[in-house]
């Protein structure tokens, strides 16, 4: 900046344009100048801020306030909010014409939101979008002149400019740039961010396809436990059991079934010797070492119980892995799309 100023912009706005205000005051200050453009651009700044916008109501009095006149006087660009609420609003007029008498006749960028330019040249001045201080150049007395000037402006309508193309005028209006080689940046810009964003979502994905593999690999050799246990359960001691237990006549098999039942098997187990000889003679437990085996087999369930749980573990050390991974590269996309150019 030739001068130090302590805002690059002054939005001057009818409070009934005041979306539009902080839609262009929030785009401004969030903008991110692409670093070739802040090389050769007038201010030097990787960022538009701060910007000045009066959020409160101005005083009901025929002067600007103090802070007002010394917001203008410290702002390097006027942008001004050009609608028919903007043109009817005698406050919008003074601080036009107040930062004109400061010299900044040449400073002043406009941002059409509603109504059209120059309406009331066609008999439409209720249409009108310029305020009369906007298109007529300022005196050496500091009034108005009869000698009309075009105004540099933005529109935001999406039959003008629109939103995106209209914010880029203003920004390349504010560091004095032309605006098809910002907007070259600018998409240069966006494209480069596309690219690591796309990166990042490629590796998220084969991170998560990796991860879901362990996690099935993890679950189906706990599925494997499960079915050995049983193959080896069967195999060891129901069909020994089977065959001491059970005899040819199938009114036998039918009163013996009770046999294998969880409850069963543990009180058979706890009984004495002699009670086992005793239940064995009446035909209640079918010989003396059934005890054995019956230990035999509690034993067998509880170290295969032991490896289950290893590999159960084993499966939620994977999802784990497979969540923290997962939240780590989504961060990973989202810092991306802040990452400069």
């Amino acid at each position: 900046m030739e001068k130090k100023f302590k805002y690059y912009a002054f939005i001057s706005y009818s409070h009934l344009d005041k979306k539009w205000a902080n839609w262009l005051h929030k785009s401004l200050e969030t903008y991110k100048v692409p670093q070739y453009i802040s090389d050769h651009s007038n201010l030097k700044t990787k960022r538009i801020f701060p910007v000045f916008l009066d959020n409160n109501e101005l005083p009901a009095s025929s002067d600007l306030g103090t802070s007002i006149h010394k917001a203008l006087k410290n702002s390097h660009f006027l942008i001004v909010i050009c609608s028919p609420n903007s043109r009817a609003s005698r406050w919008v007029s003074e601080e036009i014409l107040s930062y004109k008498r400061l010299g900044g006749e040449n400073r002043i960028l406009c941002l059409i939101v509603d109504g059209e330019p120059h309406a009331t040249d066609n008999n439409q001045p209720t249409n009108e979008s310029f305020s009369e201080a906007l298109k007529f150049k300022i005196g050496s007395d500091g009034n108005l002149t009869d000698q009309r000037i075009n105004p540099i402006a933005a529109d935001v309508r999406k039959d003008k400019d629109g939103k995106e193309n209209a914010k880029l005028k203003v920004l390349a209006g504010i560091l004095g740039i032309n605006l098809d080689l910002l907007k070259q940046r600018d998409q240069a810009r966006r494209m480069h961010r596309l690219r690591i964003i796309v990166m990042l979502s490629l590796i998220l994905a084969g991170a998560m396809l990796f991860l879901s593999v362990g996690f099935y690999k993890a679950n189906l050799s706990l599925e494997k436990s499960y079915l050995e246990m049983g193959h080896q359960l069967t195999k060891q001691f129901a069909l020994p059991m089977a065959e001491t237990i059970l005899s040819d006549d199938l009114l036998g098999l039918a009163t013996r079934a009770h046999l294998v039942t969880t409850n069963k098997l543990v009180n058979y187990s706890s009984v004495t010797s002699d009670e086992n000889i005793l239940l064995a003679e009446n035909g209640d437990i079918p010989s003396i070492d059934m005890k054995q085996k019956i230990f035999q087999m509690c034993e067998f369930s509880e170290n295969n119980n032991h490896d289950m749980i290893k590999d159960h573990k084993k499966s939620i050390i994977y999802f784990r892995e497979f969540v923290m991974f997962q939240e780590l590269l989504v961060a990973c996309v989202v810092l991306g799309i802040y990452l400069p150019i």
